[in-house]
This record gives structure tokens, sequence and C-alpha cells, in this order.
């Protein structure tokens, strides 16, 4: 015996006009744009977030249950790039903005801390654009760089790339250079 299963589906306008709460891992497709949402039971249809399909066919196997996808190809992903202007003694990296941040420096940084990174989110990169004369930076004790010791990104008008990790939710960030003095 064979199982039959249909999605519910209707045009981005129509589920927008109706705004439903779908029931949890209920899967609605809109028609018009190959994308979908997937329910939680709790919030209307206009405050989920996309997921995307590619003809007609899911990108990967989904585990509804523990929302992740498994053996998944992602193909042309954008990251949120997120610039800013470091012309004080403090400066906040906000993670809620996006995962990428570039800071041009303008004046050294004394305090610098990471606040807000999102759920599931485990990493971030930073994009320090070193100033002529240079900027010192002092890194929030929250980061355990991997020799003990912080990158020298000391060379007038450099870019360097650095990358945070973490595996308890922001508390501490193992921090590396990824690549330095690029011209």
């Amino acid at each position: 015996m064979s199982v039959r299963i249909q999605f519910r589906g209707d045009t981005a306008a129509n589920w927008t006009s109706a705004d439903p709460t779908l029931m949890i891992r209920e899967l609605g497709v809109e028609t018009d744009t190959d994308k979908f949402k997937i329910g939680d039971g709790a919030t209307a249809w206009t405050a989920l977030p996309y997921g995307a399909l590619v003809g007609s066919t899911l990108l990967a196997n989904l585990d509804f249950d523990g929302y992740q996808a498994i053996e998944a190809e992602i193909k042309n992903y954008v990251e949120t790039l997120v610039s800013s202007t470091w012309d004080g003694a403090t400066h906040t990296v906000d993670l809620s903005g996006g995962n990428v941040h570039r800071i041009d420096l303008e004046a050294a940084v004394t305090t610098l801390t990471f606040t807000n990174p999102q759920a599931g989110a485990h990493s971030f990169t930073l994009i320090i654009d070193q100033d002529d004369p240079v900027r010192a930076v002092t890194w929030p004790a929250s980061v355990d760089w991997n020799d003990g010791t912080a990158p020298d990104i000391s060379v007038a008008s450099a870019v360097y790339i650095l990358t945070f990790i973490t595996t308890d939710s922001g508390t501490t960030w193992l921090g590396f250079l990824s690549g330095g003095e690029f011209a």
C-alpha cells in the first residue's frame, strides 16, 4: 500500500491575507514563489521564516522534529555583512544583525564586547580594517585565543580576518586569525 502526502499550498498573497497558524511541523507552500514555511503551532504565517524549494523538490531531507536539514546541499547562500566604524573607546559587535562584521578602526578600542549571539549560531567572522596610524584593540575576556595570545594586527592600512567560535552560546569564544595583512 502506498502513502500519499500532500502539503497545503496557495499564493503568497493569499497566505499573507489569511495569515493562518500552521500546526507543529505542518508545511505550507507558496505556489507562485516556490517558498515554504513550517509551522510551530503558535506563530502566524507572516511571522514564520521561509525555507526554499528548487523546482518541485526539497533540497534536503528534513528532520522536522529537530528543525535540521540532513545531507543538505546549500547553493548561492548569502551571509549578512554588518559594517561599522570604531571611532570611540568602546564598541559592541551585535551578533543579532548578522554573522559577518566589518569594522573600520578610526580610534583605539579599549572596550570591545560581543552581544546577542543567535540561537544555533556558533561562529562569526570579524573583518578589521586597520587605520594609519595603527589603532589598538582590547579584546573581551570571553575570548580564548588558540595560542593564548591575541593576534598581532598592527600593520597600518591592512585588513585582518578573524574567526570566533563558541560551544556554549557565547560565554566563551575561541578566537583565531584566519588571514591578515591584506592590502
